[in-house]
């Protein structure tokens, strides 16, 4: 079989490209060094993320290409499911792993004991209010909080409500646990580790952080395993296209042509999904693609336009 020839140096523009993908992001790269890479590969300027990770950690980024970049909204919504590695006794300025150590305290022997450790990680699962970190993208007053930590100045950050769902103790030792989590937008898991090393008496700080499920897909699950970076600059996109409906998880519903029509020119549907609850979403279907997501009002007899997407993106077939 003849080698095929990275696609890595195409002119970036606006292509016929539209699609969602799965990638595993590699430590050492941001969020945005992930999309960059996207877009020189694909040729496409218009490329997205729904849901920043930070650059020492690991798993599943979901990147919007093209008309697809309209879904990122409503992808940064869902729940979260991350693997992460806590170490005790240390607390640093980022409250992981690349920051500076700020303070040091004494571990309790009684880490290193599951029971302990499961009591005091039921404690931190539920809707309770975090206060994000320091280094964290929320902006005050129109300036993100880590830039303002980097020029030595505290942010003034409040802190938000977020839900933990679960949480799974996979592993202890005498300075750390391994644990897996699924929580609610919004949720950082460098807070929970520093209010743990709090939580227990001492100090903490997030060592290794994957996230592994972002809705319902899951870095490890075909037909959407993620794929690398190294992959779509060989292959190039359109092979790893996500199933669009896979990824909203939305009711779907098949449109006919004169519905279509309708729906690509922003009116609104009535009389085509009843019993959905208010506000739910739903996603529409024509010629197997998503051409657009609506919100359903009275009990689902009016479903108004919230996103159309020009073109649609290709997807399973809807009856």
């Amino acid at each position: 079989m003849p080698q095929r020839r990275p696609l890595g140096n195409k002119r970036r523009g606006n292509t016929t490209l539209s699609g969602l993908l799965a990638v595993d992001k590699p430590a050492g790269l941001t969020s945005h060094d992930v999309v960059d890479r996207i877009r020189r590969t694909s040729g496409e300027g218009r490329v997205g993320h729904a849901g920043t990770l930070d650059p020492a950690a690991t798993g599943l980024l979901l990147v919007c290409v093209g008309p697809a970049t309209r879904l990122s909204d409503y992808l940064m919504h869902r729940d979260k499911a991350y693997e992460a590695r806590i170490c005790f006794g240390v607390a640093t300025d980022t409250d992981d792993a690349e920051g500076a150590p700020i303070a040091q305290a004494p571990i309790p022997s009684k880490v290193a004991d599951a029971d302990f450790a499961c009591d005091i990680l039921s404690r931190f699962t539920g809707s309770f209010l975090q206060l994000p970190p320091r280094y964290a993208a929320i902006k005050r007053d129109g300036v993100a909080a880590y830039k303002l930590a980097r020029a030595g100045k505290e942010p003034e950050l409040e802190p938000r409500e977020v839900t933990i769902h679960s949480i799974q103790l996979l592993e202890t030792t005498a300075d750390s646990w391994r644990i897996e989590l699924v929580c609610s937008k919004g949720a950082y898991v460098r807070a929970l580790a520093r209010d743990l090393g709090e939580g227990i008496g001492s100090h903490a700080h997030l060592a290794a952080l994957r996230r592994t499920r972002i809705g319902t897909i899951s870095i490890k699950d075909a037909p959407n395993e993620a794929v690398t970076l190294e992959e779509l600059e060989t292959e190039g996109v359109e092979p790893y296209w996500l199933d669009p409906f896979d990824a909203l998880g939305y009711p779907a519903l098949a449109l006919t042509a004169a519905e279509y029509r309708d729906v690509t020119h922003g009116r609104t549907l009535v009389g085509r999904a009843d019993g959905l609850a208010e506000g739910a979403p739903v996603s529409l279907v024509y010629d197997r693609r998503l051409v657009a997501v609506f919100e359903a009002r009275a009990q689902g007899r009016v479903l108004i336009p919230r996103t159309i997407i020009p073109g649609g993106i290709s997807g399973r077939p809807v009856d």
